[in-house]
C-alpha cells in the first residue's frame, strides 16, 4: 500500500478508508469533484464498527480521478493511497501471509526433508568409512617398515 502524497493528486485510482469523522469532507469532495468531471466511485465497501474489538464504522472507497486533482489534506485528514489494475475491493489491499500448505504439501515437504537428512547421513558416514580405510591402511604400511 503505497500513499500518494503529490499535489495536486495526480489522475489515477485511488482508495481511501473512510471513517464517521472523515464522511462529510469526503462527500463535499467527491460531489465537487464528479461535478467538475474529475473523480468517480469505482467501489464502496461498508463496514460497521465493533465496540468490542475497538473497530469504527468505516467506508473502503475506490475511485478514479481523469485529471490532476485538488486534494484538501487540512480538511480532509487522510491521504488516499494509490490502486494498482489489480485492486478490486479492500480484501485487494490487505497483506496476509501466504496461506498454509495443505496436508498433502506438508507431508511432501516433511518427506524431502528426511530424504535429505538421510543423504547427509549416508554421505557422512561414507566420508567416516573412508576416512577409516585411509587410516587403516596408513598403519598398515608403518607397521611393515
Amino acid at each position: 500500500m503505497t500513499i500518494e502524497r503529490r499535489r495536486p493528486l495526480p489522475a489515477g485510482r485511488y482508495w481511501v478508508d473512510i471513517f464517521e469523522r472523515d464522511r462529510p469532507q469526503w462527500a463535499a469532495w467527491i460531489s465537487v469533484q464528479q461535478n467538475a468531471g474529475n473523480a468517480k466511485v469505482e467501489a464502496t465497501e461498508h463496514f460497521p464498527g465493533d465496540e468490542s474489538k475497538d473497530l469504527e464504522e468505516r467506508d473502503w472507497v475506490l475511485f478514479v480521478t481523469t485529471a490532476e486533482t485538488v486534494w484538501p489534506d487540512a480538511d480532509m485528514g487522510l491521504a488516499p493511497n494509490i490502486a494498482g489494475k489489480d485492486v478490486h475491493s479492500s480484501t485487494d489491499t490487505i497483506d496476509r501471509p501466504p496461506p498454509e500448505p495443505d496436508p498433502l504439501e506438508r507431508l511432501e515437504r516433511m518427506g524431502d526433508t528426511l530424504v535429505r537428512g538421510v543423504m547427509t547421513a549416508g554421505a557422512v558416514a561414507v566420508g567416516v568409512l573412508v576416512l577409516v580405510g585411509v587410516v587403516s591402511m596408513l598403519k598398515k604400511r608403518k607397521s611393515r617398515s
